[in-house]
């Protein structure tokens, strides 16, 4: 059986305050704007294998910062 592939598992820190945060995370206009989440698993059963894991890791990291950059009042 072949070695489970780690999932990807991105953190952040902000200084918004609960309410901005919870806007950003469930106001549809919003999260359409950075659209992501922080764990993203399951890459022995896609058959992507590490390489589209990596591939995926980038993506994730994008939305992330878009993220932190609407915490921070970017646009």
């Amino acid at each position: 059986m072949a070695e489970p592939i780690p999932p990807i598992v991105l953190r952040m820190r902000t200084a918004a305050d609960p309410a901005t945060l919870w806007a950003t995370l469930s106001v549809p206009e919003r999260v359409a704007t950075w659209f992501t989440t922080a764990r993203h698993a399951g890459w022995a059963d896609t058959g992507l294998g590490e390489t589209g894991r990596d591939d995926h890791r980038g993506a994730w990291q994008e939305g992330l910062d878009g993220l932190l950059d609407l915490l921070s009042g970017g646009a």
